[in-house]
């Protein structure tokens, strides 16, 4: 290999295998010069505006092809955050307090380090001679000019995949995780590789084979991507000040709106209110974490039960409960001011639901399943005593585990979560088969619908301007499926005793992702949730492998993580469909960023499985203020007990306590609901136009990340939503459209640096906090929440066995 340098500038990627593209003016030489910055027309062909408001509100129209992309500048700053975030995020998923340090850290980050390449780096051009390479030279060049927003977008990109797509750590360590902390079984380190990257791989061959209907139609608007639209077009486009028109007869309310848009640009809003919600967060996060969770009533009733129940933010009702602390309002559900209002109603119907009708009425009401043995809400397992049920006899018995201890409980709470989340991919197939079917057909098979017949999916102007880019060719998808669906069975059957899953249990899993990522993406680019299938495949997996949870375990990484990752590709998709990021381009760096992500994922759970004592005290033996406890694995750990040792018949199936609360949700949730809401919109199609607005998924699902998110994480959530996507949105529209998705960018940048600075500072120290009763164990000063409701056993154990 030969390389040369030359002095000239803006030579970008070239070569013969590099993707080409054209600029606007060859794609229609006929076309205006003003054509180019329509938003209305291009080309030939008129459009109408974007039928979702909140995209017209924020994506621009335009697109500029001669910005170069594939930069030196990008690899590097990309591979760089990808490779820190992957390591960051896997070691924090160990924690305590798990925190995901987001792709918004690196893509802030990038911005000053970009523009510092572009102003440091010489502007040579690099020639490289390749042996055997029947094409011109490769060439590119070290800076071919300003830093651009389509190079930030693909650092972002590679971010995203150092964060594992907004998991925060690989999916396929899950499994490893049980199988080699808890369980004490021998896996390696390179096949527990494979599991991670081709779990990863297989969902971007699904998501290939969906990316016509869920990018190219405009309809499948990915409300997530509005925020980090905004934030690029905040940080890389002109911002002028608005100035107040003399001449305008406007009122005094517009004229105090004209002057706050005078005085504040919106890259000056995001600076102010990152470095404001950086220096706050030291508080709550370190200094003060009561703040996290102000329980009033545990204040006023610190010696009752049923008060603490009631008003803990962590481990109660909530009633009474308010945070101060943003890590706290969107740590699990992501930021309330990306949803629609319409989401918002859905889940405080599903969330409002579990916490203050069902789960009050089976414990306090009626004594259900014997609810008040247990605490009220809890992800442990108990006797029917309200004992810690003993695993290990459990595992002693595979034949009979219930001979010894009895049936198993759960706190009604978590029962009541499991049966919606059984119900949820059930209702989403219904809601899509109902709701989407006959378009989604007619999209996938154009020759089934009339002559006369309308297009089944809206074509906007974004889309028409990606196609002067190359597509991805369908194969791609198709050979990358393959290769990493058998790659993933051969090692199956050689080292069987590792990855415990059969070959056709893995081909069972990549069937059913097959057929629920349309259904669950559907939803997922409409609404901003995504219906989970684990639970579904826990219980099949239950009756599959039978006393086997790393094979249940399996089931659920091939079948909802591969599934989950194809969702997490698509919204990333769209967010350069908007951002007119060539196809091509964007494909190469997520399955790159995806390689070096799962490795270095991999490598840091090694690194930890050797270096830190009794991690995730699975053994029992870590101090109780160790800061390694696992809480996510806790709960993967505590249900694969429930699916995979004692199997779905000896819990919610014909032998368990919780069979009929099952078989009830199954029904009513997953088939009756959908089929009413949709009888009620084919009944009532102009009277109440609402009742479309009515997602059964959302509703079921709303609850899905309970019991490890607490009420105060719920309730905090859908206030602060509330009050930007309905009140503001609603009244003061104008101010929304300018600062909403930047204020959430910068609320998410200025929390997670601090929560990155504090963690780091102070890891490994034990409870990590000064001592003092702003930082008590129980940070919300309710001590008793966590008991159960009985007297007698309240006032005769100590309340510690239940945490």
């Amino acid at each position: 290999m030969a390389i040369e340098l030359s002095s000239r500038r803006n030579a970008p990627l070239a070569g013969c295998c590099s993707p080409q593209t054209s600029t606007y003016e060859e794609q229609n030489p006929s076309g205006s010069a003003n054509e180019k910055h329509q938003s209305s027309s291009v080309g030939n062909k008129e459009y109408g505006p974007h039928p979702i408001e909140q995209v017209r509100m924020t994506v621009a129209e335009t697109d500029d092809a001669s910005l170069p992309v594939w930069t030196v500048r990008m690899w590097v700053l990309g591979i760089a955050s990808c490779t820190f975030l992957a390591f960051i995020n896997q070691l924090f998923q160990y924690r305590s307090e798990p925190m995901k340090i987001t792709a918004l850290s690196a893509t802030l980050a990038a911005l000053p380090l970009g523009h510092a390449m572009a102003f440091l780096l010489p502007d040579y051009t690099v020639w490289l001679r390749i042996p055997f390479r029947a094409c011109r030279p490769l060439t590119f060049s070290l800076n071919p000019g300003p830093f651009n927003v389509k190079e930030h977008v693909l650092i972002a990109i590679f971010a995203n995949a150092g964060n594992a797509f907004g998991y925060g750590g690989a999916f396929a360590l899950e499994m490893v995780n049980l199988a080699k902390i808890f369980f004490g079984m021998r896996i390696t380190f390179y096949v527990g590789l494979v599991l991670v990257l081709s779990s990863q791989m297989i969902g971007y061959g699904w998501a290939g084979l969906m990316r016509k209907k869920l990018i190219n139609s405009a309809v499948m608007w990915w409300p997530s991507t509005m925020v980090q639209v905004s934030l690029f077009r905040t940080l890389h486009e002109t911002n002028h000040r608005g100035k107040i028109s003399l001449q305008s007869t406007t009122t005094r309310v517009q004229l105090r709106k004209d002057e706050w848009q005078r005085r504040m640009s919106r890259s000056q809003v995001f600076y102010v209110i990152t470095v404001a919600s950086f220096a706050y967060y030291v508080i709550p996060g370190y200094f003060i974490p009561w703040l996290t969770c102000i329980s009033l009533l545990c204040l006023l009733c610190p010696n009752s039960v049923l008060a603490q129940q009631i008003g803990s933010g962590f481990k109660g009702l909530g009633i009474g409960a308010f945070t101060m602390d943003w890590a706290a309002v969107s740590s699990f559900l992501g930021s309330p001011l990306v949803f629609p209002a319409f989401v918002l109603v859905n889940m405080t119907v599903g969330a409002g639901l579990v916490l203050y009708v069902v789960t009050p009425l089976l414990y306090y009401g009626t004594n259900s399943y014997k609810a008040r043995n247990f605490p009220i809400f809890s992800s442990s397992l108990f006797t029917e005593h309200g004992q810690r049920y003993n695993v290990t006899v459990a595992l002693l018995h595979p034949e009979n585990p219930t001979a010894i201890q009895g049936d198993l409980y759960l706190s009604v709470s978590f029962a009541v979560i499991i049966a919606l989340l059984f119900a949820a991919p059930i209702s989403t197939v219904t809601h899509f088969l109902l709701f989407h079917g006959k378009e989604t057909f007619q999209s996938f098979w154009p020759r089934a619908a009339s002559k006369d017949q309308e297009p089944v999916d809206l074509v906007d102007v974004h889309t028409h301007l990606m196609k002067r880019y190359p597509d991805i060719p369908k194969r791609w998808f198709v050979v990358l499926l393959v290769l990493c669906i058998v790659g993933v069975m051969a090692i199956s059957v050689p080292f069987k005793d590792q990855v415990q899953i059969p070959w056709w249990g893995i081909l069972l899993g990549c069937t059913m992702a097959a057929l629920l990522t349309l259904p669950v993406g559907v939803i997922m680019a409409t609404t901003n949730m995504s219906p989970s299938l684990m639970v579904l495949m826990q219980f099949i997996g239950g009756y599959i492998f039978p006393g086997n949870p790393i094979a249940n375990q399996g089931l659920k990484l091939f079948g909802h993580m591969s599934m989950q990752q194809a969702i997490f590709f698509l919204q990333d998709f769209k967010l350069g469909h908007y951002m007119k990021i060539p196809p091509r381009m964007m494909f190469a760096v997520q399955v790159i960023g995806t390689i070096i992500a799962g490795t270095v994922d991999m490598g840091t759970a090694w690194w930890l499985y050797n270096s830190v004592p009794h991690l995730c005290n699975a053994d029992g033996k870590s101090d109780v203020a160790s800061a390694w406890t696992c809480p996510w694995d806790i709960v993967a750990y505590d249900t694969s007990i429930v699916w995979g040792v004692l199997g779905p018949d000896y819990t919610f199936g014909s032998k368990g306590v919780y069979k009929n609360i099952a078989f009830y949700m199954l029904l009513g949730g997953g088939v009756l609901a959908p089929l009413l809401v949709w009888l009620l919109a084919k009944i009532f199609p102009n009277a109440s136009p609402w009742i479309k607005l009515i997602n059964v998924p959302v509703i079921l699902g709303a609850s899905g990340w309970m019991p490890a998110a607490s009420s105060i994480n719920y309730t905090s959530w859908l206030c602060v939503g509330f009050i930007f996507n309905y009140y503001v949105f609603k009244y003061h529209k104008t101010w929304w459209k300018e600062y909403n998705f930047v204020i959430s960018a910068a609320l998410d940048a200025g929390t997670t640096i601090m929560g990155l600075f504090i963690s780091i500072s102070f890891m490994g120290q034990p409870g990590g906090t000064p001592r003092w009763w702003g930082s008590s164990a129980y940070s919300d000063h309710c001590r008793l929440s966590n008991c159960p409701l009985d007297s007698t056993r309240s006032s005769s154990l100590s309340c510690e066995i239940y945490n």
